[in-house]
């Protein structure tokens, strides 16, 4: 089990001299160490190099299952000792990153004062990146999108946010307080990489309304699709949640898109991979209360449903 905590750690890290110093113990010893553990699985488990070592193809694939191993062992551990009561260990969650900053710092701060032995590793990104992220393991937990609502028995659903069009200041077509679907003809959009959460939907209206979409570049950082909105006149559509404080601030102008609406539904989506921690339960029914009540001014509630 040492070892396999070794292997996790260099992961983490990327260096064998780091890894060292953060043990306290010889590299060479350590190096030892990683020899044996990759000897005995029938080869090498990270690619080395000038700046550090990286996990190989193999290693890629034996890290998440490792990491959750490791978790149920530390979880084993904790009950044997009857100390179970307390939920501890890692939880790795995952937010869209639309509405993250405020979530994500309510959720941290309720974690550290119910929870103190629960560590939080956040990662903020695009539904599709979360997606796969519950799909492969690599996060227990994720807040995200989806266009459907049909949902699945791992999901909890939040509530349903409108999609606007976002603009300049000063833009005459986002000024009003709607759009219609039909005036996105060939209007220059700004959209996410790859096949983002409303590709589909958008392209269905598309050929229903009988326009074009002007799709002239893509961007998954929000924060440099709010600055080329800004300064390179070009239009983005996006859940009110992610712009609300722009178009407070006047940063941003945003439109609501009617005729029809474009709803964005939020679930809290749950790996598969393992068993849920007690840890990952406490931190899963701080989220779902935060988002809700976060989102309360945007969202329209879903049925509850319970994991």
């Amino acid at each position: 089990m040492e070892q396999w905590r070794l292997f996790v750690q260099i992961a983490d890290l990327g260096s064998l001299s780091l890894t060292a110093t953060v043990r306290d113990v010889a590299q060479p010893a350590l190096s030892r160490q990683l020899a044996a553990l990759e000897k005995a699985c029938g080869g090498r488990l990270f690619e080395r190099g000038a700046r550090g070592v990286r996990l190989n193809e193999v290693g890629q694939r034996l890290y998440p299952q490792v990491v959750a191993w490791l978790a149920q062992a530390d979880e084993l551990l904790l009950e044997a000792r009857g100390e179970s009561r307390m939920a501890s260990g890692q939880v790795r969650f995952g937010v869209l990153a639309s509405i993250s900053p405020q979530l994500v710092t309510e959720v941290f701060k309720t974690v550290r004062e119910k929870f103190p032995r629960i560590q939080l590793q956040i990662s903020s990104g695009l539904s599709g990146m979360l997606a796969e992220g519950i799909g492969n393991g690599t996060l227990d937990l994720a807040l995200l999108s989806t266009n459907t609502r049909d949902y699945r028995s791992q999901e909890i659903p939040i509530g349903s946010v409108p999609h606007v069009l976002v603009g300049a200041p000063g833009d005459v077509i986002t000024r009003a307080k709607t759009v219609t679907f039909s005036q996105l003809d060939n209007l220059p959009l700004l959209v996410p990489g790859g096949r983002y959460a409303l590709h589909g939907l958008l392209l269905h209206w598309a050929h229903r309304k009988k326009i074009s979409l002007n799709v002239v570049a893509e961007c998954d950082a929000l924060d440099l699709q709010k600055q080329l909105i800004r300064t390179a006149g070009v239009y983005a559509i996006m859940a009110i949640s992610a712009v609300r404080s722009d178009v407070e601030k006047g940063f941003l102008q945003a439109a609501e898109i009617v005729s029809p609406a474009l709803q964005r539904n939020l679930v809290l989506r749950v790996s598969s991979a393992k068993p849920l921690t007690p840890a990952c339960r406490e931190v899963l029914r701080i989220v779902e209360q935060s988002a809700i009540g976060l989102l309360k001014a945007d969202a329209k509630p879903a049925v509850r449903s319970k994991i």
